[in-house]
């Protein structure tokens, strides 16, 4: 980085009104009637789902939305770049399963509670594989005292 970028003064358009309390964030705003989700998580730890029963979900008290792979909306490619993500992994886009308490669907509904008993009500199955479960062989640094 050029040293004539350090310490130069940059124009901040919002900085008035954030050092006299003026500025407005997301966070200060209430909803009315906000909306509460609740993930599904995988019950197995590597496979494919071969279904998702929601209809027992979508048909409890007080859910406004049950998602799965099947009815999320398209997200943008996961992206990499050097150590760090250029883009966050897109959930809920395939029916790959790749680790146990992966997300599978998510129920949305008016309460927690509510959220909460429906997803219960989601059933999933799964095409199950074998995993690989041995820490030791599979370990890429070994651990060296000092």
């Amino acid at each position: 980085m050029p040293d004539t970028i350090l310490g130069q003064p940059i124009d901040r358009i919002d900085g008035k009104a954030k050092v006299t309390g003026a500025a407005r964030y997301a966070g200060d705003r209430r909803a009315e009637h906000p909306a509460v989700g609740v993930i599904v998580t995988s019950t197995v730890g590597r496979g494919t789902i071969t279904k998702v029963d929601i209809k027992a979900a979508q048909a409890a008290p007080g859910v406004v939305l049950v998602m799965s792979h099947e009815n999320a909306p398209a997200q943008a490619p996961f992206k990499r770049e050097g150590d760090r993500h250029a883009r966050p992994k897109p959930q809920l886009h395939e029916a790959r399963v790749h680790y146990y308490g992966e997300p599978v669907a998510l129920v949305v509904a008016d309460t927690f509670e509510q959220a909460t008993a429906a997803a219960r009500l989601v059933r999933v199955s799964y095409q199950t594989e074998v995993g690989a479960y041995d820490l030791a062989g599979n370990r890429r640094f070994a651990y060296k005292p000092a």
